[in-house]
């Protein structure tokens, strides 16, 4: 766009000297009015290129790139300028300045962000002139990140566990979408849809559904638990995991604590169709639904408050019902939690089996069953036990065991200590380093014959000669320190159903 603006042609003077009056007053008829304030000077010529300006911008995200125009002084002489911009979204710089003939400047455009959906129009006029150019500004909305859900059921059981998926998944902006589920054995099923995957390995797994419009991805997961098929025969203790421990050697006791006790108790219990709450019994506890045979044990090692001080907590949560049958409240589902540094600490001095081993004890009952449900085991001279004096345990199998070993009365049953020690465990000063007292001694603590009758008390089948060779302290062995105290928790199970 071009405009310009010339004087007036001077009025040419041919009068003589009796009408200089007259001349004077059509000289001054002659000149052109008084621009208005901000008008170019007579002289400047302007021009724009280009004469419009286009913005695109996404809601919600940052303004658009600035755009450029040229803005120059075609005419003959100097002239100043002043831009307005005609919509409140548009700003230029400079708005304002002076450009000789000849001289161009290049003028900065900046749109404010978008704010909503739509096209706006504005412009930026050259005051006291007919020049624009005009703006455009468009804002489209932004690409909002698509949903995607997932959903698995079982999402426990025993291998191999066929699991089906329910996948559902949306996009706001109506994209299209491509999808994958990574189920987190080494298999991923690509496409949308509802699918199904079989699991043939124990272990805790962590499938993932990843949804995505071609920019923006989501991701929902579910967490599938597989233990291990027991057998038919026998006493099978499985053991699942939260998170797979650091330290393979952690692994490797709990496995072969497992596998210890299985030497001890050899008869098989009912199987149970189990429905474990996540978070039942320990706040990580992943849940479980499916068959148990015969005991599944949920394990954790974490941090919980450095070394030496809590060790953890164990105990069986969940017993089997049916009063009058014989294994009537024996576990099916119990927990472990350590501290890590523990753990870590018990495996330089070599504890670190016989500790596992120790809690593992807990979960099939002992300690924790004594005076639980069915079983009446423990007599005291206090109103109850925690205020008692002096502790006992009268099962017939376990005192026949005790008096085989050369003593007599009932078996003695810890008195001092605190809660998580006292009426739990084999009295420390009688038992010295067997395996089921409050302290551990050594990396030699032997899972005594009387331990093995106390799980016969509870109704386990069991394997005598699997004990180990025991035999109480006497003399000056007796009166020597005790051990390491084992700063544990006990957890004492739900009441069975009817």
């Amino acid at each position: 766009m071009n405009v310009s603006q010339r004087p007036f042609p001077p009025l040419k003077r041919r009068y003589g000297l009796g009408a200089f009056a007259l001349a004077m007053l059509l000289a001054a008829c002659a000149q052109p009015p008084n621009p208005p304030a901000g008008a170019p000077p007579a002289g400047a010529h302007w021009r724009a290129d280009p004469g419009e300006l286009v913005f695109t911008g996404e809601v919600g995200a940052l303004a658009p790139a600035p755009r450029r125009f040229e803005l120059a002084n075609t005419g003959e002489g100097p002239g100043a300028f002043v831009l307005e911009t005609r919509a409140p979204w548009l700003h230029v710089q400079p708005a304002s300045g002076r450009l000789q003939p000849g001289e161009t400047l290049n003028v900065e455009v900046r749109a404010d962000p978008c704010a909503t959906p739509g096209t706006s129009s504005g412009e930026i006029a050259l005051r006291g002139t007919a020049l624009r150019v005009h703006v455009t500004r468009s804002c489209r909305s932004g690409n909002r990140a698509p949903q995607a859900e997932l959903s698995a059921q079982p999402t426990s059981g025993t291998a191999p566990l066929t699991v089906d998926f329910t996948l559902s998944e949306s996009d706001p902006d109506g994209d299209a979408l491509s999808c994958s589920l990574d189920f987190g054995d080494g298999v991923v099923h690509s496409g949308c849809g509802n699918t199904s995957h079989t699991y043939t390995e124990p272990g805790r797994y962590t499938a993932r559904y990843s949804v995505s419009d071609g920019s923006l991805s989501v991701t929902d997961t579910v967490s599938v638990t597989v233990a291990a098929t027991g057998s038919d025969e026998g006493f099978d203790i499985r053991i699942l995991f939260v998170s797979e421990p650091d330290d393979p050697d952690v692994r490797a006791a709990f496995e072969n604590a497992a596998a210890r006790w299985q030497q001890v108790i050899t008869g098989d219990l009912r199987d149970v169709q189990a429905d474990i709450p996540a978070g039942a019994c320990l706040d990580s506890n992943p849940g479980y639904q499916g068959a148990i045979d015969d005991l599944l044990i949920v394990a954790d090692v974490v941090p919980i408050d450095g070394n030496g001080r809590i060790l953890g907590m164990a105990g069986p949560c969940y017993v089997r019902g049916g009063s009058g049958q014989p294994d009537y409240f024996l576990p099916y589902f119990g927990v472990m939690k350590f501290d890590s540094a523990d753990l870590d600490r018990m495996k330089q001095n070599g504890t670190l089996e016989p500790v596992i081993l120790h809690e593992m004890g807990h979960v099939l009952g002992l300690g924790t069953l004594w005076d639980a449900g069915p079983f009446d085991y423990l007599n005291h001279d206090g109103a109850s036990c925690q205020e008692a004096s002096e502790v006992s345990y009268d099962g017939v199998h376990a005192v026949d065991a005790w008096h085989a070993l050369g003593s007599v009365g009932e078996v003695p049953v810890e008195n001092t200590g605190g809660s998580g020690t006292k009426c739990g465990h084999w009295r420390e000063a009688t038992f010295g380093n067997e395996l089921m007292t409050g302290w551990i001694s050594g990396a030699a603590a032997p899972l005594s014959r009387v331990t093995a009758g106390s799980l016969d008390d509870l109704g386990y089948a069991v394997n005598y000669a699997a004990a180990d060779g025991y035999a109480p302290p006497s003399g000056n062995a007796a009166t020597l320190g005790v051990g390491e105290p084992l700063e544990e928790t006990l957890i004492f199970p739900e009441p069975p159903s009817p």
